[in-house]
């Protein structure tokens, strides 16, 4: 009889990152244990898993008593858990560290003291990073801020990256370039930027504008491209105001994002904080170069002038970035050799040894 193993994330059926990690994680250990996914509005062993309803704080309180009171009865399962609140034989700390976040969200500004999910999560956090055998952060920056904020044995630390599907993010040779580029009608004569990612806000949005802006005053002609579910007349609005509405396409979701990866000059994500950008590191893969800040777990595989601090951020005007654009374009990614190894298999592999490893 093969072992079960539960895997928790309380949304599985979005967009981001998180929820598709967890989708993939399903399908990689099911031919090594008796999988099944934990989330929101599923029926578990005649448990109705609930925290689909209601304010995010309740929701996320109700799934995490839901889940536990499962958990309980099993044990001796494996668990990988992806949730704040739920310990595991293995707490995935994907979505970061929730205080880091907040000081990069609201800075000095007190404003985050009426949300009470921002009391919960650091209470739920403690329990998943202190409960769990192993702690897996997606980067070092995570894995720096987890030993910052909390009490744990670094031997319960193991950094294990994202990875991605070789067979569908690659580069491809430039006559298949050419192809796609006249295919998705992105042109040689200007410097193609792509903005792809979920939670435009905090991904940046504004800052790869004003960019834009930037490089169009110095006499840089450039498109930004911008893949994702967002608020397209908020952003629209800006880029009339600062001058760019002609340069910046919304092209929503994009199932076959790989194909953009391959065609345009850079990935832009000035993001104010991401654990791992899973877009940066398949963006790498297709040989797209990467401009991303040090927020981002990600930026660990990219070269040092492709990467922005907070006052460069503040200050995009300071040049060193457009240097960058202006200097880079005809060159390939600026990817480590590290950012190549970062398969999937590898990473399924990390994990499999982890649990192979476990007592319970």
């Amino acid at each position: 009889m093969r072992k079960k193993l539960y895997i928790v994330r309380r949304e599985a059926g979005g967009i981001g990152g998180a929820e598709k990690v967890a989708n993939k994680f399903v399908k990689a250990f099911s031919p090594y244990f008796d999988t099944k996914l934990l989330h929101a509005g599923k029926f578990i062993d005649d448990v109705y898993l609930k925290g689909t309803c209601g304010p995010s704080w309740f929701r996320t309180l109700l799934f995490t008593y839901s889940v536990n009171k499962i958990l309980k009865k099993h044990c001796g399962a494996l668990v990988l858990s992806m949730e704040r609140g739920t310990p595991g034989t293995i707490y995935r700390a994907g979505d970061g560290v929730h205080k880091v976040w907040l000081k990069h969200k609201y800075g000095t500004s007190l404003r985050w003291i009426f949300n009470p999910l921002h009391w919960l999560l650091p209470i739920m956090e403690k329990v998943s990073i202190e409960k769990s055998s192993i702690v897996v952060p997606n980067s070092n920056m995570v894995k720096r801020d987890i030993l910052k904020n909390y009490h744990i044995d670094k031997k319960k630390l193991i950094l294990i990256y994202n990875g991605f599907n070789p067979d569908v993010f690659h580069t491809v040779r430039n006559d298949e370039r050419r192809v796609l580029r006249k295919k998705l009608e992105i042109f040689d004569d200007k410097i193609n930027l792509l903005f792809s990612g979920s939670g435009w806000e905090r991904k940046g949005l504004i800052s790869a504008m004003k960019l834009m802006a930037l490089l169009k005053k110095s006499g840089h002609h450039a498109n930004l491209w911008v893949a994702g579910k967002g608020d397209n007349k908020k952003y629209k609005l800006v880029a009339g105001k600062i001058g760019i509405e002609k340069d910046v396409h919304f092209i929503g979701t994009i199932k076959n994002i790989n194909q953009w990866y391959q065609t345009c000059d850079y990935m832009i994500l000035p993001t104010k904080y991401d654990p791992f950008s899973n877009s940066c590191l398949e963006a790498l893969a297709c040989g797209c170069k990467v401009i991303t800040t040090c927020m981002n777990g990600a930026s660990e595989l990219v070269k040092e002038e492709a990467i922005m601090s907070l006052r460069e951020l503040d200050d995009l005007s300071e040049g060193k970035i457009l240097n960058y654009i202006s200097a880079n374009k005809s060159l390939k990614g600026n990817s480590y050799e590290k950012a190549l190894e970062l398969t999937e298999r590898n990473e399924i592999t990390t994990y499999l040894k982890i649990f192979r490893s476990t007592k319970n």
